[in-house]
């Protein structure tokens, strides 16, 4: 009978035994543990992906990525609205069409309010975002005692507000013999200054419209009495908050006198970066001393 051959306890062999099969087991429990981070990193990256892609971004984020900086898009949360737009071509009686009456003191006081550009305060900071030079920004003159912390602010106000004033004035223009007819019998007869501001309202509301383009469709329809379809142009739009963005201007406008508005002080010489003029403003200037009248200020010159 052969005899049988058993590892003494404690001996190399079964040592060594007892260490494959730890080794053995290890291997095998870091085998699931890096299967089973290697599945939570994917679930945890597809999540990551899914959200990203099916996330609806905040209206504020929308309006960030497709405008130029501005301090109100980081200072106010400006929803998108559904508005349904008056498009139709009749009566200008309807409360609704009220922008569309004829001229009356009503409503060149809406207007008036409608179309006010007040000025704000921006810093160097927010110059730069909006890719200007601060050097050659205006400086609030720290006389006026503006100035946060002492830090130099800057003036500035808003694009839409200059649209809605140059749209006012073009209709006011549209309106000749109303408005200017005291003054003048027609466009030809008006200072050069204010052919250049009906001239420059016109292309700033041109360059305006192209940039922003609406995309929006208008339909066709067939209307009692008209032989021929007809476009429906009371369509809807998706519209930012004018409530929101009027409220921010009013809370953060100046209230300056008109001295301040049209006579700001220049800081002195070597504290600012002063812009070459253009050759026919100088040219305007030498004509208007030649006749005896002194001009100092554009804008003046233009204000209807």
């Amino acid at each position: 009978m052969k005899g049988s051959y058993d590892l003494v306890p404690g001996s190399e062999e079964e040592q060594g035994l007892i260490n494959e099969i730890a080794r053995a087991r290890k291997n095998k429990s870091w085998s699931k543990l890096t299967i089973c981070s290697m599945l939570s990193n994917v679930i945890l990256l597809a999540g990551i992906v899914m959200i990203a892609v099916f996330r609806k971004p905040a209206d504020i984020e929308c309006l960030r990525r497709t405008n130029a900086f501005s301090p109100i898009l980081y200072d106010a949360d400006i929803p998108l609205e559904r508005v349904k737009l008056n498009g139709t071509f009749f009566p200008a009686t309807q409360p609704a069409n009220f922008w569309r009456q004829e001229p009356n003191p009503a409503l060149d006081e809406a207007w008036d309010a409608l179309a006010e550009t007040p000025a704000f305060l921006v810093t160097a900071d927010e110059v730069r975002k909006a890719g200007r030079d601060p050097e050659r920004a205006v400086r609030v003159p720290e006389s006026w005692g503006l100035r946060p912390k002492g830090d130099p602010v800057y003036f500035a106000q808003m694009d839409g507000q200059h649209s809605i004033h140059c749209l006012n004035a073009l209709r006011m223009f549209a309106y000749f013999p109303y408005y200017f007819g005291h003054k003048w019998k027609s466009t030809a007869e008006m200072p050069v200054y204010q052919q250049n501001h009906l001239n420059h309202c016109v292309d700033m509301l041109r360059q305006n419209l192209m940039c922003s383009i609406s995309t929006d469709i208008v339909t066709y329809e067939w209307v009692e009495a008209n032989d021929t379809p007809q476009p429906n142009f009371s369509i809807e739009k998706v519209c930012r908050s004018r409530d929101v963005i009027w409220d921010w201007l009013q809370r953060h406008k100046l209230h300056l006198t008109h001295d301040q508005d049209y006579h700001t002080p220049r800081p002195p010489p070597g504290q600012y970066q002063e812009v070459p003029a253009s050759p026919y403003w100088l040219d305007l200037i030498k004509a208007s001393r030649a006749k005896g009248v002194e001009v100092h200020n554009y804008i003046e010159q233009t204000e209807i």
